[in-house]
C-alpha cells in the first residue's frame, strides 16, 4: 500500500510541477547533475509522468521494499529459532528444508502484491501498460532478492540481530554500487553487480528492456535455493557461522 501511494503522489506531482514542455525541459536539466544521479539514478523518460515516477521516487521505494523483506525473512526465519518456535514447528512431520521453503513461497507470494500494488497506479492514471507491467515484474524480483539475501544470512548468524544487519549491509553494498555506477558513465558497469542497477537497466517507461529481469531471477532462485539446502545441514537454533 505504501508503494502504491508513493507512486500515485510521484505522478500527480509530476502532472502539476511540469505541465509544459519548457518545464520539463528544465527538469532534464536539472537531472544531469552528478549529484541527483548518484542519488535518483541515470535519468530516462522522465518528461513523461510514468518514466519520472520511477526515477524519481523508485529509488526510495526500493529501499524500503528490501529493508522490510529482509527485517521480515529474518523474523521469519531466524527469529522464530532465536524463541524456540521453530523446534515445535519441526515436531510436526516436516523437513527443516520444506519449513523453510513454506516461508519463502510466502514471502514470494507478497512479493507479487508489492509488485501489483507499486504498479496498480500507473494503470489507473492512464500511464502505458507495458511500463507498468515491467516495473510491477520488477519491483516483484527485486522483493523477491531481498527476501533470499535475508533467508541466506539467517543460515548463517545467529542471533536475529546479527542475521538482520548482514542482511541488511548487503542492501546497503547494492545501493552503494549503484550510486558509484551513476556517479561517471566510465563507472556505469558498476549497476551490473547491484540488484538497484538491474532494475534501473530494464529502463521502465523509457524502453522496457526485460532481458534486464533475468538477472534477479536467477540470483534469487540461487541465493534462496542455497539457503533451503544450508537450512538441512544446521540444528534448529544454530547458524553455521
Amino acid at each position: 500500500l505504501s508503494a502504491a501511494v508513493y507512486m500515485t503522489v510521484e505522478v500527480l506531482v509530476f502532472r502539476n510541477a511540469y505541465p509544459t514542455t519548457a518545464s520539463r525541459q528544465r527538469l532534464l536539466e536539472l537531472s544531469t547533475s552528478t549529484a541527483v544521479r548518484v542519488m535518483q539514478g541515470i535519468p530516462g523518460r522522465i518528461d513523461t509522468a510514468g518514466g519520472f515516477a520511477v526515477w524519481d521516487g523508485g529509488w526510495m521505494v526500493m529501499l524500503v521494499v528490501a529493508s522490510w523483506a529482509v527485517l521480515t525473512a529474518v523474523r521469519l526465519t531466524r527469529g522464530e529459532e532465536d524463541v524456540g518456535r521453530a523446534e515445535l514447528v519441526l515436531s510436526r512431520p516436516l523437513t527443516p528444508r520444506s519449513t523453510l521453503a513454506a516461508n519463502l513461497l510466502v514471502m514470494a507470494v507478497a512479493a507479487v502484491g508489492v509488485g501489483v500494488f507499486g504498479a496498480l497506479p500507473f494503470l489507473a492514471l492512464g500511464e502505458p501498460v507495458a511500463g507498468a507491467i515491467a516495473w510491477a515484474v520488477g519491483l516483484c524480483l527485486f522483493t523477491s532478492v531481498a527476501v533470499a539475501v535475508g533467508a541466506f544470512a539467517a543460515q548463517l548468524f545467529a542471533p536475529r540481530r546479527r542475521a538482520t544487519a548482514a542482511g541488511l549491509a548487503v542492501v546497503a553494498l547494492g545501493y552503494l554500487l549503484r550510486a558509484v555506477a551513476n556517479s561517471a558513465d566510465s563507472r556505469s558497469w558498476l549497476s551490473t553487480l547491484s540488484p538497484f542497477g538491474w532494475l534501473d537497466r530494464v529502463h521502465v517507461f523509457g524502453g522496457d528492456d526485460w532481458e534486464w529481469l533475468l538477472a534477479p531471477t536467477v540470483f534469487a532462485s540461487l541465493v534462496g535455493g542455497t539457503a533451503i539446502v544450508l537450512r538441512n545441514h544446521r540444528d534448529a537454533g544454530a547458524p553455521l557461522l
